[in-house]
C-alpha cells in the first residue's frame, strides 16, 4: 500500500510538471504578440524619468535654399542716435548712411506706420514724426513726462509716459490725448498682431502690462524678473521672452496661458533680446557685460558670449543679428549661424534703439 501511495503521489507530480511545460511552450497562445513586445521592451529598455529640458517655443527645421530662390534684401534700417539727437537711416548690409534726420533731445524709442517712423525724444517730452518716403521730420507731437516707448494702434499712438507712470493715448491726427492708462514707470512697449494687445515693460512693477486698445485699460499683469526692460516675440507669437535687467536674466511667457514657464541666465543687464527666426536662438544684449549672449531655446542655458561694447538693441533678420553698440557708435554684424562678428556699420553718437524701414 505504500509502494502504490508513493507511485501515485510521482504520477501527479510528473503531471503537474508536464502540464507546465505545455503552458511555457505555448505562451504566444495565451498572450497577445504586441504585449510580449512591450513587455520585452520595457525589460531590455527601462522607463527612465526624463530630465532633459523640453523647448519651450515651438521650432521650425530650417528649410534649404533652392536655386530659384530670390536673393534677400538688403536690410534698411532707422538707427536712433541717443546721445547726438538724431536718426539715422543706414544700410545695414552695404554701411551706408542713406539719411541724417535731426529729432528732439534724448531719442529713445521709434515705430513705423504707414509711412511715418515715430520717435520719443525722452527729454523734450515730446515725439518726432518722420516721413519714411522724404525721410524728413515733419510734425512734433506732445507728450506726458519722459516718453519711452511708442506703438501705433489705428489711429492712435500708445506713448509709455514713464515719469507721469501712464500709457498716453494720443490722436495721431489732432494730437490730442484722449486717454490715460495708469502703468507703474512704463518703459519698452510692442504690439502683438495675433492677440491685438499691446505689451508695456513696467520695472517697478517687476511685470509686463497687457494693455486692451478696445476698451484702453490694462487687463493683466504679467509677472517677470526683476526691472523689465526689452523684450520680444517668437516668430509664431505663442510666446515672449523679456529682458530681467535685475536678475540677469530672461523670462519665457506663454502668451496662452499668460505666465512665466521658464526662466534663463544670462549676461549683466540684460537689455534687449531678438529671436531667431527658426525660434532655435534668443540674442540677449548684455550691456553691462559688454556680451550679447546666445541662449539655446532647447538647452536652456547660454552657449557663446559674443563680445559687443554695451549692446543696447538687437534685430534678427535672416541669418544676421544687427547689435547697436551704445559706446561703440556702431551698428555690430553677427552671423547667427557661424556666432561670430562679421562686421559693423558706423552711427552718430549713443546708438540706442533699431527700426527696420518698410519695405516698398
Amino acid at each position: 500500500m505504500l509502494q502504490k501511495g508513493i507511485k501515485r503521489k510521482l504520477f501527479i507530480l510528473a503531471v503537474i510538471l508536464l502540464l507546465t511545460l505545455f503552458f511555457f511552450i505555448n505562451f504566444s497562445v495565451f498572450v497577445p504578440r504586441q504585449e510580449k513586445i512591450l513587455v520585452s521592451d520595457e525589460i531590455s529598455n527601462p522607463i527612465v524619468e526624463d530630465t532633459s529640458i523640453t523647448p519651450v517655443i515651438p521650432r521650425e527645421k530650417p528649410t534649404p535654399p533652392k536655386e530659384t530662390e530670390i536673393k534677400r534684401k538688403d536690410v534698411i534700417a532707422y538707427v536712433i542716435n541717443q546721445l547726438s539727437n538724431d536718426v539715422w537711416l543706414v544700410n545695414l548690409d552695404k554701411g551706408t548712411t542713406l539719411a541724417k534726420i535731426p529729432v528732439g533731445r534724448f531719442p529713445t524709442h521709434g515705430y513705423i506706420d504707414n509711412h511715418r517712423l515715430y520717435v520719443t525724444n525722452t527729454h523734450d517730452d515730446t515725439v518726432s514724426v518722420i516721413d519714411t518716403i522724404s525721410n524728413k521730420a515733419i510734425e512734433t507731437i506732445p507728450t506726458g513726462g519722459s516718453p519711452q516707448g511708442i506703438v501705433v494702434k489705428g489711429n492712435f499712438l500708445y506713448v509709455a509716459e514713464e515719469s507721469d507712470e501712464d500709457v498716453g493715448v494720443i490722436d495721431k491726427n489732432t494730437f490730442e490725448k484722449v486717454a490715460k492708462i495708469p502703468v507703474k514707470r512704463p518703459t519698452f512697449m510692442a504690439f502683438n498682431n495675433a492677440r491685438d494687445r499691446i505689451y508695456v515693460s513696467s520695472p517697478r512693477a517687476h511685470a509686463v502690462a497687457v494693455i486692451n486698445p478696445d476698451i484702453n485699460t490694462v487687463t493683466k499683469m504679467l509677472d517677470v524678473g526683476e526691472f523689465p526692460e526689452g523684450f520680444a516675440f517668437d516668430s509664431l507669437e505663442l510666446f515672449l521672452l523679456v529682458a530681467n535687467t535685475a536678475s540677469k536674466d530672461v523670462s519665457i511667457i506663454s502668451l496662452k496661458r499668460q505666465k512665466e514657464i521658464q526662466r534663463l541666465k544670462t549676461g549683466m543687464t540684460p537689455k534687449a533680446v531678438a529671436i531667431t527666426e527658426d525660434n532655435n536662438f534668443a540674442f540677449v544684449a548684455n550691456m553691462d557685460s559688454s556680451t550679447v549672449s546666445v541662449v539655446g531655446i532647447e538647452q536652456g542655458k547660454v552657449l557663446k558670449d559674443i563680445d559687443v561694447d554695451s549692446p543696447a538693441d538687437i534685430l534678427i533678420k535672416g541669418n544676421r543679428a544687427y547689435v547697436a553698440s551704445y559706446v561703440g557708435n556702431t551698428i555690430v554684424v553677427i552671423d547667427t549661424q557661424n556666432l561670430k562678428v562679421i562686421g559693423g556699420v558706423a552711427t552718430e553718437l549713443g546708438p540706442v534703439s533699431i527700426v527696420v524701414k518698410e519695405q516698398s
